[in-house]
């Protein structure tokens, strides 16, 4: 049968991606977010894709190369469209927004693309094919650092002493992550009727953006 999560790659205008090897990748991200790499065998993914085995070889080689195609396609999706949004940035405050908001209304388009994400990074490595998170990042850390250092270098950003660059980066990162795992968690616990998508929009909705922002910017106020 035909996947039923929310794509989980870009409409067909935006990349061109034969149709069934999208709906092979939206079959192994449902899969893989819902039972695991390890667990899910190639015949369920294209039952769930509604092709056939030679389809899967032929697009990916394996099982593991499809893993890889996710995980590597996935991110690289998410930091170009950060990327480009960076570069209409007027402000440091306007990049920041984009950065959040980058993540946010990813996450939104496809839950478990978002859950998926966090068990290869996080999860159990045994049996999982490795991933090279930090190289493929690489380019998208090095842009992320320039916005910062100019900002600093124009007097926008004026940190603490005993915090550098490098950290204050991280420091949103992990807002940022906090965020999307709230929201996942909320999402899973929900109404049955809803689809994930609605009920983690309340915590990835603009507003949420804003709020995180200001937070990252000005903390709780609080001077001990």
């Amino acid at each position: 049968m035909a996947p039923s999560s929310e794509n989980v790659i870009p409409d067909p205008a935006e990349e061109d991606i034969p149709q069934n090897a999208r709906r092979l990748l939206d079959a192994a991200v449902t899969l893989f977010a819902r039972k695991g790499y390890t667990a899910t065998s190639v015949r369920e993914i294209v039952s769930e894709a509604g092709v056939t085995n030679p389809m899967l070889y032929y697009y990916f080689d394996s099982k593991e190369g499809l893993y890889r195609a996710l995980f590597e396609g996935s991110h690289e999706l998410l930091w170009q469209a950060i990327l480009q949004a960076l570069t209409e940035a007027e402000t440091f405050e306007e990049a920041v927004d984009a950065i959040i908001w980058g993540h946010m209304e990813r996450a939104t388009r496809s839950p478990d693309l978002l859950a998926f994400a966090y068990a290869a990074l996080f999860g159990p490595s045994e049996g999982t094919p490795e991933v090279d998170f930090v190289g493929a990042r690489e380019e998208f850390i090095d842009e992320v650092q320039t916005v910062f250092r100019r900002a600093k270098d124009r007097g926008d950003l004026s940190l603490p002493e005993d915090i550098d660059l490098e950290e204050a980066i991280e420091l949103l990162f992990g807002l940022i992550n906090q965020q999307l795992i709230r929201a996942l968690k909320e999402s899973e616990q929900g109404p049955s009727g809803e689809s994930r998508a609605e009920l983690m929009r309340p915590y990835l909705d603009r507003a949420s953006c804003r709020r995180l922002r200001r937070f990252y910017f000005r903390g709780l106020g609080i001077n001990p």
